[in-house]
């Protein structure tokens, strides 16, 4: 009978890391769609330095063969995590659908225990419909809270001029794009998202940014009118890239097509691919943007994930004497699973013990 061990990735790994290349699929919006599969190069560094960058590597070996690789991703926002790459091949692995979706749920679940050990509480995905990784993640608990549209323009070009009232982002903004947020957002999504005023604060500029700033870059802007904040723009440019982040309310719709072309236009992202994605709640901006020159190429589910579950209090147990502050949860870790579609059992031991 086979073993299937979930572990960190080591250094003495990553030769046969380029080998999980057979079934890949990507799960987040910031890795490029062009990768072929796991980065060796990038993944390397994750390896050999793990402390010191927000990525982390996950492997699953079945007798000793690494045969699916998972990367996770930090976010900047606390206690957020994203899946990244989901991968999956070997030179004796025949990659199906159920040995996939074996694999990768057993790693997912891993990698879970392991996001949450290190603070993650929030785990976030993008999957496309009725695909294995789709199943995979909703076999380990991932709950669907809305369905994104990515849009793609090449070259916006000139267009009219920028909006009355449009200006760069100032630090006493974060307030009202905050109630910007919750007033265009539905409550849902506010709470799978668990975003807080510190999501819309402007980044300092470090020496390593300004050292890299071709590399990327951020640009805020908001539209203000007598009512208040309208809308809200930011757009990061990396390399030949863009991805704005854009938040309108229903009011300002019809200058919303002129408000994300001036963003580019000031943000020097001029020439660059844009990209913007937009949940199925705001399908009204979708239309307005495609105005301008934006097209659809990608459709995905938006997934999340906790990695605490409530606690229960038993009857044996007695309840907490006043003024004392009963638990709010406890952390998820991995458990093993048996009846393995691939001929392969977890083993109890070498599952459950977190290896670093």
């Amino acid at each position: 009978m086979a073993t299937l061990v979930a572990r960190p990735l080591l250094a003495r790994d990553l030769p046969a890391l380029r080998h999980a290349r057979q079934r890949v699929a990507i799960l987040d919006w910031d890795t490029r769609r062009e990768c072929d599969g796991p980065r060796v190069a990038q993944h390397a560094f994750a390896a050999i330095a793990p402390g010191y960058t927000r990525e982390r590597v996950y492997v699953a070996l079945i007798d000793g063969e690494l045969c699916a690789a998972l990367s996770m991703r930090s976010q900047e926002i606390t206690h957020h995590w994203d899946v990244a790459i989901l991968a999956a091949g070997s030179p004796r692995l025949d990659a199906e659908d159920t040995v996939v979706l074996e694999l990768w749920t057993a790693l997912l679940e891993y990698g879970i225990a392991a996001s949450g050990a290190l603070g993650g509480r929030r785990i976030f995905a993008a999957a496309e419909a009725d695909s294995i990784a789709y199943q995979s993640l909703r076999a380990v608990g991932f709950e669907p809270y809305t369905r994104q549209t990515m849009l793609r323009a090449v070259d916006i070009g000139d267009h009219a001029a920028p909006p009355v009232g449009m200006r760069s982002q100032e630090p006493s903004d974060v307030w009202s794009i905050q109630h910007l947020y919750h007033h265009v957002t539905p409550r849902p999504v506010q709470f799978a998202e668990a975003l807080t005023s510190a999501a819309w604060e402007i980044h300092p500029q470090t020496i390593l940014g300004w050292l890299l700033q071709d590399r990327q870059r951020q640009y805020q802007s908001v539209l203000e009118t007598v009512d208040g904040i309208v809308a809200y723009s930011r757009i990061t440019r990396r390399h030949r890239c863009a991805r704005i982040e854009l938040l309108v309310d229903p009011c300002a719709l019809d200058a919303a097509p002129a408000f994300v072309a001036a963003t580019v236009a000031e943000s020097g992202a001029h020439g660059c691919s844009v990209e913007i994605i937009i949940p199925e709640y705001r399908a009204d901006l979708a239309w307005k943007v495609e105005g301008i020159g934006f097209d659809a190429v990608a459709d995905r589910i938006a997934l999340v994930r906790h990695t605490t579950a409530p606690a229960t209090v038993r009857e044996r147990f007695a309840a907490p004497a006043e003024g004392e502050r009963a638990p709010k949860g406890v952390p998820s870790y991995f458990c093993s699973r048996g009846g393995s579609t691939c001929g392969a059992v977890v083993s109890a031991r070498d599952a459950q013990r977190m290896e670093r």
